[in-house]
């Protein structure tokens, strides 16, 4: 996967290891980006929401928009862009 992304985790996570999870989907995804947040435990969009809305307003600016984008189709064969 190529796709830019942000990895955000805390570094007393005590649920979703760090050393484990986010070094390892770092690891496995080249263009994201890994932020720790230092003393901070699970569930960070609650205990940080700002900070979390922040970073995911940096990677937005980070993605280009396509340019005369087609809808992709649908994996299934079901067209959901009708309405």
């Amino acid at each position: 996967i190529r796709q830019p992304a942000i990895i955000v985790t805390g570094d007393q996570d005590g649920v979703v290891w760090p050393s484990i999870h986010s070094h390892g989907l770092k690891r496995d995804l080249r263009a994201a980006r890994l932020v720790e947040l230092p003393g901070a435990g699970h569930m960070l969009h609650h205990a940080h929401a700002a900070r979390i809305a922040a970073l995911i307003l940096s990677l937005v600016t980070t993605v280009p928009a396509k340019q005369d984008a087609e809808p992709e189709p649908d994996r299934q064969g079901i067209d959901i862009s009708a309405d």
